[in-house]
């Protein structure tokens, strides 16, 4: 009993460390008493703004992008069912600024922009910004803000609060999340690393008086085949 006692113990511990230091496997270590949710790689901020800027301009060159139009057609169908007079909007985080065109197109009347911290010099929509910091003349002036890029934040917490503070109430925060903002994927240029199931209660703990969550949309294409990736609908309240 006691030799069993100690295998089991040991056993524990060992697939503890495994996942603790493992991206392929949870982020949780079940025996923490000071579990944490989320994690995050940290840089130096001029360091960070440096790897991002790099990042995107590579991407940019090769022409990526990770915007599903069907995507924005579902949610543009929720916004158009929610909003009834002209919706003011706000996309973080969108390189050449597909997402704008694409809600913008299925939006009954709308007025969309963006922000990249890639300086975008062609498309007048697009504002050059850290979106983890806070734009006082936005202070609730959108209808919503879409993003699909939460893994880039230097800090989710603060940056989703600084995103609240734009939008009006009663106004929708959506997530596009995926498996790939999780630990598996997480990397200098995606600092933070947040899994899909775990994601709405860690909006729940930091902003239960400022967020609900009102739906899920199930993503389009090869990413809907997961049950892992989902659109997450908030509103604040």
């Amino acid at each position: 009993m006691i030799f069993l006692k100690f295998f089991f113990y040991f056993v524990t511990k060992f697939i503890n460390y495994i996942n603790s230091t493992n991206r392929f496997f949870f982020i949780i270590n079940l025996h923490d008493k000071k579990q944490k949710l989320y994690s995050v790689k940290k840089s130096k901020n001029k360091d960070y703004e440096k790897i991002q800027i790099n990042t995107t301009h590579i991407k940019l060159k090769k022409n990526l992008s990770y915007v599903n139009e069907n995507d924005i057609r579902k949610i543009s169908l929720l916004l158009n069912k929610n909003i009834k007079k002209k919706i003011f909007g706000l996309c973080h985080g969108v390189r050449d600024g597909k997402e704008i065109l694409y809600f913008e197109k299925y939006l009954r009347k709308s007025d969309v922009y963006g922000t990249d911290i890639y300086p975008n010099l062609e498309n007048k929509k697009v504002f050059n910004f850290n979106f983890n910091n806070y734009n006082k003349d936005w202070n609730n002036k959108f209808d919503f803000i879409y993003s699909n890029c939460i893994d880039h934040s230097n800090n989710p917490k603060k940056t989703i609060s600084n995103w609240i503070k734009s939008i009006k109430k009663d106004g929708y925060l959506i997530f596009d999340h995926s498996s790939s903002h999780g630990l598996r994927r997480k990397t200098i240029t995606d600092p933070c690393a947040i899994e899909t199931e775990l994601f709405p209660f860690l909006l729940i703990d930091w902003f239960n008086n400022k967020l609900s969550i009102e739906n899920f949309i199930k993503p389009s294409g090869l990413r809907g085949k997961s049950s892992r990736n989902k659109i997450i609908f908030c509103k604040k309240i």
